[in-house]
């Protein structure tokens, strides 16, 4: 049972998917689509959206030490799980499950931050460069910002 739903099967994430890792990219749509009952968090964003912070904090700080370092390698692997945690607050912020069915991630989600599929396919194409990783960064404070705006909508709307 160990197989990758298909809506989550995507050559950028495979790697890290098999990981040990503590944070483990995706985990709930494996549940999800596994059809196994779980807690689904783009449902309750508020409850998740401190620890998604958090976790791309300490994984900015790593990949900042890795390009300090000067390791490419080490650098672009970290990348790779900074793009999971991206394209998960995204999905989620927009209310849905992540899904690569189209390859084409974040498409038809309504809330993106400005030209989010390009910059996106910019930081895939080269994770491991240092002008990868300041547009990663920029667009999860973009998204942080869609949060905080959304939030304020939602409470303005009661």
């Amino acid at each position: 049972m160990n197989e990758i739903p298909k809506e989550l099967q995507h050559p950028f994430f495979n790697d890290i998917q098999k990981s040990d890792r503590e944070f483990v990219p995706f985990y709930y749509e494996q549940q999800y689509y596994r059809g196994f009952a779980s807690f689904e968090p783009w449902q309750d964003l508020e409850r998740v959206s401190e620890t998604i912070n958090r976790e791309w904090q300490e994984l900015s700080d790593s990949i900042k030490y890795a390009h300090q370092q000067r390791n490419k390698k080490e650098a672009g692997q970290l990348m790779v799980v900074g793009v999971a945690i991206l394209v998960q607050y995204v999905y989620w912020l927009n209310e849905k499950p992540v899904s690569f069915c189209d390859q084409q991630i974040g498409i038809r989600l309504p809330i993106v931050p400005f030209n989010f599929s390009d910059r996106l396919q910019f930081i895939m194409q080269q994770p491991s460069l240092h002008l990868a990783f300041s547009q990663l960064t920029e667009l999860m404070i973009e998204v942080n910002k869609l949060y905080a705006k959304k939030k304020v909508k939602k409470k303005h709307s009661k």
